[in-house]
């Protein structure tokens, strides 16, 4: 918390499984279109992971599976 000031924390809010659910995210880097590339194991058996990408300018990102963590 101490990284954000005056404690305001960044949230993504979606629904998911209807249900309308809150993941506080490190920021928002806006809207992308990505090819989303399947982790391998271990981390392919993990609830909640969907993959990874490439951004445009090379910053590699973890793609989630928000109904995998609901």
């Amino acid at each position: 918390l101490g990284r954000f000031p005056n404690g305001i924390l960044p949230l993504f809010v979606t629904e998911a499984k209807g249900r309308r659910v809150g993941i506080v995210v490190d920021r928002f880097l806006g809207q992308h279109e990505l090819f989303v590339k399947p982790f391998g194991r271990p981390l392919c058996k993990m609830a909640g992971l969907a993959g990874g990408a490439t951004l445009g300018d090379g910053e590699i990102v973890t793609i989630l599976d928000l109904a995998g963590l609901l």
